[in-house]
């Protein structure tokens, strides 16, 4: 079972500077993690995600927190549908 080392989010370091360290798929998964909804889902039209990332390196990423078992991920003409894993789903 997973156990997490941190207690409570003010023992983590501010989020602006984690940011500078991330490496990018970890980094994305930040930015997935700050736009899911209450299932842990999201849904981004291409244009949304070009504001921040290039394409091609959003999806490199994550198909590498996929591989990893972090996401699941459906990509389409017009937008990517993700599905984030939650806690819960690791530690079983």
């Amino acid at each position: 079972m997973f156990q997490s080392p941190v207690s409570s989010s003010q023992e983590l370091p501010p989020k602006q500077l984690l940011i500078r360290i991330l490496d990018k798929p970890a980094l994305v998964y930040v930015f997935l993690w700050g736009r899911k909804d209450g299932l842990f889902q999201v849904t981004l039209e291409w244009s949304e995600i070009r504001k921040f990332f290039n394409k091609n390196s959003f999806m490199s990423s994550v198909r590498i927190l996929g591989n990893k078992g972090l996401v699941f991920f459906e990509e389409k003409e017009s937008f990517v549908f993700i599905e984030l894993m939650s806690w819960q789903d690791i530690d079983e």
